[in-house]
């Protein structure tokens, strides 16, 4: 007796083909994994510079619009920490963060400086630096207010 599918054309993808396909699918797949980790570091690097960068330009903003004769004098540093989960901004005299202040906090630098010319004595360059992630990435803004 003959088989009424012998003379037929079988069509369709046999289980060879199926399984490289899902191996060169698994292959594709896995090398991905890598770009996701590096998509996400990104962000967050991304995220920490815009939030320094907004930091250091609210303390040039506060120094634009303040009178010239208000502005400290030259040679003065000031040294503000912000926690970036709370929005809350310590300040210091000296290096070290003040008692409180968590260690994923950003350090903003605000320094005075003159401009280097006599003819400039009614100039000060506002230099704001603030760094994070332990010292290891900043951001620097510098601005000029002349009298």
């Amino acid at each position: 007796m003959q088989n009424p599918t012998s003379n037929k054309k079988e069509s369709g993808f046999g289980l060879i083909e199926v399984m490289v396909s899902i191996v060169i699918l698994t292959f594709g797949l896995l090398a991905l994994g890598p770009l996701a980790t590096l998509v996400v570091t990104n962000n967050v690097l991304s995220s920490r510079i815009t939030l320094a960068t907004t930091f250091g330009q609210s303390q040039m903003e506060s120094y634009r619009r303040m009178p010239f004769n208000q502005i400290p004098a030259i040679g003065t540093t000031l040294r503000t920490w912000i926690d970036p989960a709370t929005m809350t901004e310590y300040t210091s005299t000296t290096s070290t963060p003040p008692s409180g202040c968590p260690t994923s906090a950003l350090r903003r630098v605000t320094s005075i400086l003159g401009v280097g010319s006599p003819a400039a004595a009614n100039m000060r360059l506002i230099q704001v630096v603030v760094w994070w992630d332990n010292n290891r990435h900043n951001v620097i803004l510098q601005t000029i207010i002349s009298q």
